[in-house]
């Protein structure tokens, strides 16, 4: 689903940096904050496994370089767009922790893998543009949290 959505996107002239390219050796919140500063949307996919088993004060995570990409996101006001895949939900704001808790509240786009593959998809350029409207003379960067992308 992930790599489908990444192509229409791209064919939809939309400027994708999808951060399973990104990484190199050293610490990866460095190479995630300089991608998440770059961004003018970082996108989320949120598969129904999304969030890791509950910690023992019973909150849930959707795993280390998601959380840090959340956290970046919020701290530097960059827009974030959740995108529900395979007939997930939004995560409940309590069960989150809390440096991440208002990705909750976020208005989210749902994405089906079936013959509305392509109506949902265009649904999601055309939040994206409301988030971020594209300008001729200059790129802008969507955030595809991929680590979310395996566990779906």
């Amino acid at each position: 689903m992930a790599w489908r959505l990444v192509e229409y996107l791209k064919q939809q002239g939309q400027n994708i940096f999808y951060d399973m390219d990104m990484f190199a050796a050293g610490d990866f919140r460095e190479s995630i904050r300089q991608a998440v500063e770059a961004a003018a949307v970082v996108m989320v996919l949120v598969g129904q496994r999304w969030l890791d088993d509950a910690s023992s004060d019973g909150l849930r995570s959707p795993g280390e370089w998601v959380r840090v990409e959340l956290e970046l996101a919020f701290a530097s006001g960059t827009p974030i767009l959740p995108v529900l895949v395979h007939g997930s939900s939004m995560p409940k704001a309590e069960c989150l922790p809390e440096t991440i808790r208002d990705f909750a509240f976020q208005q989210a786009a749902s994405v089906r893998s079936d013959a509305h593959f392509a109506d949902d998809a265009k649904r999601v350029c055309t939040m994206l543009d409301q988030l971020a409207p594209r300008r001729p003379s200059s790129a802008w960067w969507i955030r595809l949290a991929t680590r979310l992308f395996r566990r779906l």
